[in-house]
């Protein structure tokens, strides 16, 4: 797991008493004659990591990006910075696809969606959108800006 992401155990995982080991950014996992790299994704969560196969174009996100449905429990600054990161990664690394864990949205996770998702959340930091009330909040994500086939969902904290 990302140690980042221990912030959540006692509450999600409170019977847990086995080892816990943590993965580096970076690192590479051999699943034998597939290669996974680690690459630390934080904005969902402090602890979000993407799991990269080079050799074959595409990576595993889980909830990272959320599917057309972003939950951001950090800022959107971190946001704005992971995509950032991940647009660059997946240009450099000929990546054409994340796949994610649930909520599919109307264009899948691409290097577009990366750019998609940094433009919502720096336009709320630069005050170009503003989050409107949600619907229904999502835990105490009660903000949300749509566009480009995204939801984000945020809280006033987020904004920094």
């Amino acid at each position: 797991m990302n140690a980042a992401d221990m912030v959540g155990v006692p509450e999600f995982m409170p019977e847990y008493k086995g080892e816990k080991r943590f993965l580096k950014d970076g690192q590479v996992i051999d699943l034998g004659g597939r290669q996974l790299e680690v690459v630390f994704t934080p904005g969902h969560t402090p602890g979000s990591t993407t799991f990269v196969d080079k050799e074959n174009g595409y990576g595993f996100n889980g909830d990272s990006f959320g599917s057309g449905n972003l939950l951001v429990f950090t800022t959107l600054r971190t946001e704005v910075g992971t995509c950032n990161l991940m647009s660059a990664y997946m240009g450099k690394y000929g990546i054409n696809k994340l796949y994610p864990g649930h909520y599919y949205g109307v264009n899948a996770e691409t290097k577009k969606r990366m750019e998609d998702i940094g433009t919502l959340c720096s336009d709320v930091l630069t005050s170009k959108r503003k989050g409107e009330k949600a619907d229904k909040p999502t835990l105490d994500l009660d903000l949300v800006v749509t566009d480009f086939g995204a939801n984000v969902r945020f809280n006033n904290n987020a904004i920094k």
